[in-house]
């Protein structure tokens, strides 16, 4: 297992000029630091409804491929600027999928409830033999567990069936789209979003998936 914790420039493949319009203006991919817990009434550790708003600030871990094998004839997969993330290359298999996990970090406090939303992009290969599947799910990791958040999936419409359990589909032609959902920290301590990106089995590309940020926001107290 390889991991990796930033990505270097790299040459302009022929799907990064396919989207490159689309990837044109710059993103603010993590938010503003938010005041300090001093300021609250409550105490450092504990959640106050004063802090409701306030945005948390991401730190961005490593990235690996955590099963399987993807191609690197084009090496694009990898951390995009300060917060997004490019899952860009194609699973190396025909007959086993690969998985890319890609880490974040922020400190949660006891009893606060918070939304975390990620932006995303699907996209497709070019490829005249065929196209494979993506999905990406995204989770919160705490010493209490994963606390899902969402989860979708890549598609093009053709040939696959318009939806896969559990999974939101994303056309490509839909362009960027939000995703949200929310975790509840038992505990003060540094928790984990995680994205997953799995790549289904291929014989040519699998359809491309790019998180061009995540937020997470205060949104209330248990």
């Amino acid at each position: 297992m390889s991991t990796h914790s930033n990505v270097s420039a790299r040459s302009v493949s022929r799907r990064r000029v396919l989207a490159g319009t689309a990837w044109a203006t710059p993103v603010v991919l993590v938010g503003l630091a938010a005041p300090q817990a001093a300021a609250s009434t409550g105490a450092p550790d504990a959640c106050t409804t004063d802090d409701n708003g306030n945005v948390s600030v991401l730190t961005q871990g490593s990235w690996s491929v955590t099963s399987g094998a993807i191609a690197t004839n084009e090496n694009q997969t990898g951390w995009l600027g300060a917060g997004g993330f490019n899952s860009w290359d194609n699973n190396s298999s025909s007959s086993a999928p690969a998985v890319v996990t890609a880490l974040y970090t922020f400190p949660a406090r006891t009893g606060t409830v918070y939304s975390v939303a990620v932006k995303a992009q699907t996209g497709t290969g070019i490829s005249s033999v065929g196209r494979a599947r993506q999905s990406l799910n995204v989770d919160v990791v705490s010493s209490a567990g994963a606390s899902p958040i969402t989860a979708i999936m890549s598609s093009t419409g053709v040939p696959y069936p318009d939806e896969r359990d559990g999974y939101t589909t994303h056309y490509n032609w839909e362009g960027e789209k939000s995703y949200a959902g929310v975790f509840a920290a038992a505990h003060s301590e540094t928790v984990t979003v995680r994205l997953t990106f799995t790549l289904d089995p291929t014989v040519d590309v699998n359809d491309d998936i790019v998180v061009s940020g995540v937020t997470v926001v205060q949104t209330g107290c248990v």
